[in-house]
């Protein structure tokens, strides 16, 4: 029995990626899912932009676009999590060693995961919505940047008081 079980956990063993190469995209989700409330006026703030910089655009299509928006932005939030995960563990191990992320002078991990995490949520929200709505990149641009810059300042609180 007890030799069966060791076959289950023995491909555990082969994962060698340090700690902090996941830990902070990890804090990150963590961080924007706990504090649901920046979701949501990330969701009301992206709105009210759309329908104010977009012309001749419904409040209802507005509140579409912003719902749209959340939605592949959290998608985004996920694969980006995953992205400079694979990243940090393909390439930080070529320049130098992994900081320990538990000191406040050896932050710059999260501070990584947290730029290409941000950049990267707004580029595929961007991308999403030109598809869906064939808007201009710059009536979108505006309205995503401060959306997600909501939800993201909302998870460096979290993690910063963390």
């Amino acid at each position: 029995m007890k030799k069966n079980i060791l076959w289950l956990l023995a491909p555990l063993t082969l994962c060698t990626m340090p700690l902090n190469a996941y830990f902070p995209a990890y804090f990150i989700s963590i961080s924007i899912y706990s504090y649901w409330v920046f979701i949501v006026v990330s969701f009301l703030v992206g709105a009210t932009l759309f329908y104010g910089l977009i012309k001749n655009i419904s409040l209802t299509k507005a509140t579409l676009i912003s719902l749209i928006g959340i939605a592949s932005s959290m998608i985004g939030l996920l694969m980006m999590a995953i992205l400079t995960t694979l990243i940090f563990h393909f390439i930080i191990p070529h320049i130098g060693t992994y900081p320990s992320i538990n000191t406040l002078a050896n932050k710059w991990p999260l501070i990584v995961h947290w730029l290409l995490m941000y950049s990267g949520s707004v580029l595929i929200e961007l991308l999403t919505l030109k598809l869906f709505f064939k808007y201009k990149t710059n009536q979108l641009l505006l309205p995503i940047l401060i959306g997600n810059l909501i939800t993201y300042l909302g998870a460096a609180l979290d993690i910063w008081t963390f």
